[in-house]
């Protein structure tokens, strides 16, 4: 081990050692504040007397024993803050470390989102063609809305597996024993899918992986609804090196949102504009017919309550699908849910509600025009559909490079769209209930032309106009940290 691995892991542990101390000493504090409190009830019962003074003292002698405690407690918060300021300013001098062009650059990759692999599969490529690069992929586990522990690297190992990347696999149940791994790797840089430190075990926060220069590829194009938090100006936005952006107006946004005013913002394009537009068509129903059967792909975000962007309408039309495929076996369904929509019905207490969830899914996988789609990047379904029946969000935007129709079933209460937001809109078609969706889902596939096809042309050309966004991202990384 390294004297950087050494020394970090060396503060994690006196770190916790003084966490540690702290709680000792708060529950001793408790233990003699309830005795001094049981001697000042007894006083009120004594006289002057020997025993009156015997007590007389030992309160006195409590009271220095707390004083000093109290000394402690500020020295051990003190020394958790010099550590703290410690291991920073390590970070800052192991972030800016400089490399002549005869080094290489280690960059990693760690992987909880195997639906986004697309935002970085194309950056990732593009490195392996540098001899300036070493690049490492890992698969980690995730904890989405819902989902009370963090899981699923298994699935992610298995998605990079049939996707032919070679990765390592941290998924320790200790996640600190996977981040020594990291720091004996010793990346120059690293790539995390998301700006979210919940969805990532703890060792792969933010302020543990800041001895690397940290960047972001937002898993979505770009955001374009007024969600009224951090969700530009995240710990992980504040911390990031680089920020890679889809077009100016996504730059102009963060600049507006976050702390640093957009200095660590570069307009780039997003890597996943090439990846769905070359995509090759795969549809996973297969079926005996002769001719080709009417393709939707349908998908549901999963903010099905009221607590987030409100864009969710699964709970009132599953079964409604499931009718409609039931009896119309002239189409064939997909259903591609957002991944974290999968642990919310896991969370579900009512337990009549979840048993009828439960029932749609054990109905859906029985019949032969349906698919339950969990496998990872989504490209080529796009590619392979006929139309998109969804309630939001990033879809409303990345479909329409398909230049296919998108019904957007749209409900009232849902977080409001930026200026973009409603661009975006504007190239889909907009109803409000299920039985709306499919009349006119059925005249689409009657050969009726969509109406709002030429919007969807606007929204591209002004939104999605950059196509080597991987060359962009790597030229960048390049030019600002070789000699």
């Amino acid at each position: 081990m390294g004297f950087r691995s050494w020394f970090f892991s060396k503060i994690y542990a006196d770190n916790k050692k003084v966490k540690h101390e702290v709680l000792d000493i708060n529950c001793k504090l408790d233990g003699l504040n309830h005795q001094i409190s049981s001697h000042t009830k007894y006083f009120h019962n004594f006289g002057q007397d020997k025993e009156y003074e015997e007590l007389l003292q030992r309160m006195v002698f409590l009271e220095e024993k707390l004083e000093l405690i109290y000394r402690l407690t500020e020295k051990n918060t003190n020394l958790n803050i010099d550590i703290r300021n410690l291991s920073q300013t390590i970070n800052l001098i192991s972030t800016n470390r400089t490399i002549n062009k005869k080094q290489k650059i280690t960059c990693l990759f760690l992987v909880h989102n195997i639906e986004s692999w697309d935002s970085v599969f194309s950056i990732y490529q593009e490195m392996l063609c540098h001899n300036q690069f070493n690049v490492i992929v890992a698969s980690i586990n995730r904890r989405y809305p819902g989902s009370k522990i963090f899981k699923d690297e298994e699935y992610v190992h298995n998605i990079l597996s049939q996707l032919n990347v070679p990765h390592l696999r941290f998924n320790n149940n200790n996640s600190y024993e996977d981040l020594n791994i990291i720091k004996t790797l010793a990346p120059n840089v690293i790539f995390r899918q998301s700006q979210w430190d919940y969805d990532v075990p703890p060792a792969f926060s933010t302020d543990n992986l800041r001895f690397a220069k940290l960047c972001l590829v937002p898993y979505e194009i770009m955001n374009f609804v007024q969600l009224g938090f951090n969700h530009l100006s995240s710990h992980y936005h504040s911390s990031c090196w680089k920020l890679f952006v889809a077009n100016q107006q996504t730059k102009i946004e963060q600049e507006q949102h976050d702390k640093l005013n957009g200095i660590n913002v570069f307009v780039t394009g997003h890597p996943k504009v090439k990846a769905l537009k070359n995509a090759k068509p795969k549809w996973p129903i297969v079926s005996n017919s002769n001719d080709k059967k009417f393709r939707i792909l349908w998908a549901s975000h999963h903010s099905i309550d009221k607590n987030w962007s409100n864009f969710g309408v699964f709970l009132d039309i599953y079964n409604d699908m499931l009718n409609w495929a039931k009896e119309d076996d002239s189409i064939e369904f997909v259903f591609s849910p957002h991944p974290a929509l999968v642990t919310v019905l896991e969370a579900i207490t009512d337990e009549t509600l979840k048993r009828s969830v439960q029932e749609f899914f054990v109905e859906w996988n029985k019949l032969d025009n349906t698919y339950f789609y969990r496998e990872g990047p989504y490209g080529p379904l796009f590619q392979a559909s006929d139309i998109l029946i969804m309630d939001g969000i990033s879809w409303l935007l990345e479909y329409q490079l398909m230049k296919k129709p998108l019904i957007f079933i749209e409900r009232e209460d849902h977080s409001a769209f930026t200026v973009n937001g409603e661009l975006i809109a504007n190239g889909t078609n907009r109803v409000s209930t299920f039985e709306q969706a499919k009349a006119l889902a059925y005249r689409f596939k009657n050969g009726e032309p969509d109406p709002n096809r030429k919007n969807q042309d606007i929204v591209v050309e002004q939104l999605l106009s950059i196509d080597n966004a991987a060359e962009n991202i790597v030229d960048s990384i390049l030019e600002d940290m070789t000699f």
